[in-house]
Order: structure tokens, then C-alpha cells, then sequence
């Protein structure tokens, strides 16, 4: 029970709107002993997030710990008790000075720190094509995150980065593209151009109609004449 409450905890704090899609982008396969380096040089580290990419950073790990917390909830509650026993220290008598609530709060914090710390150009690709696979989402999350606490500049980037993308998932698009991507003064031509189309359809009906009606009559009155002539 207490490990599905910590899942529960941690989901609402995340404020997750869907579920992730199912792991989709598996690793590239390792080149044989022919095709390996020659020169006995090792292989270059991965290259980690850069500054400008912290809000996308961010957003992946926040679905990284979505997919971690929700899909196991037996590791999460052992480590949201750990969290829970390491509050108790001496000086407070070895009492908790944590709940279970603050201290599934706390651990998801601290995760979600250390993931954006940690998270690299190549974790961002894989999450932008679908998600992450299970080997990431546990070297991004697992543990318990000892000595990472998110800063009031990272608590600002991830609300953004959320309202952000709440924004435009649900923002009305015109053939894809977003309302409210598009500047102003070209709403406004978009809006003036709808109208005055508009405006030239119901005229040209009006105008075709109204060419009919004036057939119409010339016809009776021809036909007028030709009787009155006979």
C-alpha cells in the first residue's frame, strides 16, 4: 500500500497529463572486432545536455520518472523508506522528522535533480523520437539521489517548461501549425483575408442569382411580345 501511495505521490507532483508511449528507440548494435577502433583510442563519453536545453531536459526526466515510478512500485517504496529512516538523526532522538507524503516528495526532487544533471544529447533524441529505454530511465532514476536537491533556478526552468508544453498541447492549430506561434499582424491578415472571401462568395451567389431572376423575365416578356404579335 505505501508503495503505491509513494507512485501516487510522486505522479501528482510531476503533474503528468498522459502516459508515456512504450519503449520504441533501442540502442545501436555494437560493430564486430573488424570494424572496431584501429588505433586504440577509446570511445568518446556522451555529450552532456547543454545549457540551452535544461526546459527539454527537464521534461524528459519528468517522463523518465514517470515510467520509473509507475512501473515499479516495490523499488520506489523501498526507497522512499530508506528516505524516510535517513531523516532520523540524533539530535531529533532518531525520530522521522518526514512523512511518508514528504518523503516520496523529497525522493522524486532529488531524482528528478540528479536526472537533469546527468541527462545527455542523446538521452534528449531518444525521448524526442519516443522514449526512453529502460536502461536510461534507470541510469537517469534509479537510487536514491543522495546530495541532489533541485535549486530554485532548476524549480522555475521545470514549471515553465511544463505550463509551456501544457500550453501547446492544447492550443488550437490551423494545418498543423499553432495559433498562438503565429504573430499577431499575421492573425490579423489571416482573419482579414477570411472575411473579405467571404464577402466576394456572397456577392458572386448574390450576383449569379440575381442574373437568373433578370433571364427569367426577359424570357416572359419576350414570350409576352411573340403571343400579342401572333
Amino acid at each position: 500500500l505505501r508503495a503505491a501511495m509513494s507512485a501516487a505521490v510522486a505522479c501528482m507532483y510531476l503533474s503528468l497529463n498522459s502516459a508515456l508511449a512504450e519503449e520504441a528507440t533501442p540502442g545501436p548494435e555494437s560493430k564486430g572486432d573488424a570494424t572496431s577502433d584501429t588505433d586504440g583510442t577509446d570511445e568518446l563519453p556522451p555529450m552532456p545536455a547543454q545549457e540551452e536545453d535544461r526546459a527539454r531536459a527537464m521534461l524528459a526526466c519528468r517522463r523518465a520518472l514517470w515510467k520509473k515510478w509507475s512501473g515499479g512500485p516495490e523499488e520506489i517504496g523501498a526507497l522512499v523508506n530508506q528516505t524516510l529512516e535517513d531523516s532520523r538523526t540524533e539530535s531529533n532522538n532518531f525520530i522521522p522528522t518526514l512523512n511518508y507524503t514528504e518523503a516520496s516528495r523529497l525522493l522524486a526532487e532529488r531524482q528528478l535533480a540528479a536526472c537533469s544533471r546527468e541527462v545527455t544529447m542523446a538521452d534528449l533524441e531518444a525521448d524526442k523520437g519516443g522514449s526512453l529505454s529502460e536502461a536510461a530511465v534507470d541510469r537517469l532514476t534509479g537510487g536514491l539521489a543522495s546530495g541532489f536537491n533541485l535549486t530554485q533556478e532548476d524549480r522555475e526552468i521545470f514549471e515553465k517548461a511544463s505550463r509551456s508544453e501544457h500550453v501547446n498541447s492544447e492550443a488550437p492549430s490551423i494545418v498543423g501549425i499553432q495559433v498562438h506561434r503565429v504573430p499577431w499582424w499575421l492573425q490579423i491578415m489571416y482573419i482579414v483575408g477570411v472575411v473579405a472571401a467571404t464577402c466576394y462568395f456572397v456577392m458572386f451567389v448574390a450576383r449569379s442569382l440575381t442574373a437568373r431572376e433578370k433571364e427569367k423575365v426577359r424570357q416572359r416578356e419576350e414570350k409576352k411580345e411573340a403571343k400579342k404579335k401572333s
